[in-house]
């Protein structure tokens, strides 16, 4: 879906959604690291650990509770309320309860009068920094007023715990300092009658029992009456014993302190108020848990914001950078589909970029004029690549300016491609020979270099009548060039003659991929021809021919040669020859002849192959190498090297198909030390008994063979009387179908 997107438009796209993933990660990163801080857990954990809190609570006073009730049911303070016995050993038994308690700073029996009966107190010691408990001498004790507190204990059923408010000393409604405030419980005690005698009351320092129980590393805890007061505050500074008592609940927790004392229980966020103990006058006592760690939430929620806002700002701020580099890769782009589709040389759109438009609308009713400059790398080998290069330049820069042309594109380095407009054949042959003649006869100077060059110029254009099949138009005038080229000719239109020749290039395409398979399967047969002696009239001779196997029959040398040699198979087939003939001839009497073309004799690797079975199968002093296309000898020296090899193992040479093509007289004189057999071509032997010219030719060819000591050897002896001619001047063997026709087997077997 991106494809359809610039370069630019991807990157934006790619910045804004990682921008976005990255703010959306970290909101969701920070959300659970806040789920999972420790604010949070204690958060979610509050109540639970109120529960406990309220549950321990409860535990430290049901000792206290237990203490009454043991004190109550003993039977020796019984027999004391009752007849006044023991009391030495109950004042003993309140000092050890007081000692064993460190929160207990008295207990007092009072009787139901309001005299004191029996009291153990706790006073600091005089001299040293701690507290001794002592029993209260009898002279010391009190008969008084009941207190409020202890008159309501009085009115408690028989079994019941009576609990006082805190002693908070007021004056004046104001708050008074006290070393300790202390909160008191109570029970009625029954002599052995049964009868009520008074009350015993506890008195315990709650701010150390508080201040015990309330430990924790994960909350505050406050305690607070029904009034909004911190009677005991997590800062010191605040509470009962703190500088600034008068600090209230509604000072620090505003609209929701009156939710606090109008409910048992409370929950809000990060903190948890409920009702901890219920005593006289309904004056609760409530405790409230605080998460310690809420300003961690606040500060992560504060820093989450804050990293949020810096990447926003951070997006904003880099996107100058982001559209400078989005940008970048559209220009690089453009850049490098300019050079892509740009021959550096010349500056002109080259191949691909022709490609591209060919495939389009755009050379619709135009056709396509293909310029080929056939010498350029004969000058480029000769003055180098500085010199062509620069005619180049010179040949575009004039060849851009000419009539006609609506766009000019560098299709290789020595050819260019005309995109012309069809107007009619006529205007097109002219234009084409006004081109032809000017490209031809105009001197291109190279001032620089003082060089002028004359530029040798074929063209090849496509099909007049092809206006739509844009792509097919490159193919129809590279096949004209092709033709014209083999042709000679200066420039050629693709027609029928074209068609006819691509259907025979995929003929010989589909031929060479045949070919290559026979030979890879071992369908490589060798023929033998007979070689007839005109003088003694019997077969001495045979010239081993090379077949093919193929599908539907046999292929002659003439259909698979040439294409063997474009395909580099030429020389396998040149080494089957050697093993195949070798083999077969190395046990019979006869002479034989092989042919070897001028790319064997300049391989010097299969020279070695070569003599190496020469040697193997002993067919020195029977073996003739035939040398055919010798007109194409142009190094005398490695073909001299190689027939004094031949002559020094015993072999001889001949030279093949003489008369035809380019032969002279001068090139057998040069090679006459080394030849043995000269073959008369049968292009010359068919018509000897008719032409005279030719009866004169291959006298004085006869003639001069005697005189070099070379015998000769007529080709092509179809019939008997042609055989009888060459008998009667001499002509030393005949070979032909009317002699023998080739085949896998000899004559006489």
């Amino acid at each position: 879906m991106l494809d359809v997107y610039s370069y630019r438009m991807k990157f934006l796209i790619i910045y804004i959604f990682i921008t976005v993933f990255s703010i959306i990660s970290v909101y969701i990163s920070f959300d659970y690291m806040k789920s999972s801080d420790i604010s949070s857990v204690t958060d979610k954990y509050i109540v639970a650990s109120a529960k406990e809190k309220s549950s321990d609570f409860n535990k430290h006073l049901n000792l206290y509770y237990s203490t009454l009730h043991a004190i109550s049911d003993d039977n020796v303070f019984k027999e004391y309320l009752d007849s006044g016995k023991y009391k030495m050993e109950m004042e003993e038994y309140f000092l050890s309860i007081k000692k064993s308690n460190p929160y207990i700073s008295q207990i007092r029996y009072i009787s139901n009068n309001g005299m004191e009966k029996i009291k153990v107190e706790e006073l600091d010691h005089p001299f040293e920094n701690k507290v001794i408990s002592r029993i209260v001498e009898e002279s010391e004790l009190q008969t008084k007023k009941l207190k409020e507190y202890e008159s309501s204990f009085l009115n408690l059923k028989k079994d019941e715990i009576g609990i006082s408010q805190i002693d908070l000393n007021l004056n004046n409604g104001k708050w008074t300092l006290l070393n300790e405030p202390t909160i008191r419980l109570g029970k009625l005690v029954y002599d052995v009658n049964d009868q009520k005698k008074g009350i015993v009351i506890i008195y315990i320092k709650f701010l150390s029992l508080f201040n015990d129980f309330i430990h924790t590393e994960l909350y505050n805890i406050d305690l607070i009456d029904n009034e909004g007061n911190f009677l005991i505050h997590h800062d010191p500074q605040y509470g009962l014993l703190g500088a600034n008592y008068a600090y209230k609940l509604k000072d620090e927790y505003g609209d929701d302190w009156k939710k606090i004392l109008n409910h048992d229980e409370y929950l809000d966020g990060n903190f948890y108020s409920f009702k901890v103990l219920k005593y006289d006058h309904n004056k609760n006592l409530k405790i409230i848990l605080t998460n310690k760690y809420v300003d961690i939430s606040e500060q992560t929620k504060s820093f989450q914001t804050d990293f949020i806002l810096i990447l926003v700002f951070l997006s904003i701020l880099l996107s100058p950078l982001v559209l400078y580099f989005a940008s970048l890769p559209d220009k690089l782009a453009k850049q490098m589909i300019q050079e892509f589709t740009t021959d550096a040389l010349t500056s002109l759109s080259n191949r691909f970029a022709l490609m591209k438009d060919i495939k389009t609308t755009k050379f619709d009713n135009h056709m396509v004029i293909l310029v080929s400059i056939d010498n350029l790398f004969k000058i480029q080998n000769t003055y180098g690549y500085t010199i062509s290069d620069k005619l180049v330049k010179h040949f575009v820069k004039t060849f851009s300016e000419y009539d006609g042309i609506e766009k000019l594109y560098t299709n290789s380095y020595n050819s260019y491609v005309i995109k012309y407009k069809y107007i009619s054949d006529l205007e097109l042959n002219r234009y084409l020979n006004i081109l032809m003649d000017d490209l031809e006869n105009k001197h291109f100077l190279l001032r620089d270099e003082n060089i002028e060059f004359l530029l040798q110029v074929t063209i090849g254009v496509s099909n007049p009548a092809n206006k739509k099949d844009n792509l097919k138009k490159l193919q129809e005038a590279e096949n004209a060039l092709e033709m014209a080229q083999d042709s000679h000719r200066k420039y050629d239109i693709y027609g029928v003659l074209h068609e006819n020749s691509i259907i025979s290039k995929k003929e010989n395409i589909s031929l060479a991929h045949n070919i290559k398979r026979y030979i890879d399967n071992d369908n490589v047969i060798v023929y033998y021809q007979p070689i007839y002696n005109n003088m003694t009239e019997t077969i001495e001779k045979y010239e081993c021919l090379i077949r093919l196997k193929g599908d539907n029959g046999l292929l002659f040398p003439d259909t698979f040669l040439p294409i063997a040699k474009e395909i580099n198979q030429y020389y396998r087939l040149s080494y089957i020859m050697i093993d195949k003939a070798f083999s077969f001839f190395s046990d019979k009497k006869y002479e034989f002849s092989i042919n070897l073309s001028v790319i064997d004799l300049y391989d010097l690797k299969f020279q070695e192959y070569l003599f190496s079975q020469i040697e193997k199968y002993g067919v020195a002093d029977r073996l003739v190498v035939e040398i055919v296309e010798s007109e194409s000898i142009n190094n005398y020296d490695i073909f001299f090297d190689f027939a004094k090899k031949i002559k020094e193992v015993g072999a001889q040479i001949a030279i093949d198909d003489f008369g035809s093509g380019y032969s002279n007289f001068n090139y057998i004189i040069e090679l006459s030390d080394y030849v043995d057999y000269l073959k008369i071509d049968g292009s010359l032997v068919k018509d000897i008994v008719e032409s005279h010219k030719i009866q004169i030719l291959i006298g004085s060819l006869k003639f001069l063979s005697d005189n070099l000591n070379i015998k000769t050897i007529a080709e092509y002896v179809e019939d008997e009387e042609v055989l009888k001619y060459l008998s009667s001047i001499g002509v030393d063997y005949s070979q032909g179908y009317h002699i023998g026709k080739p085949s896998d087997k000899l004559i006489e077997e």
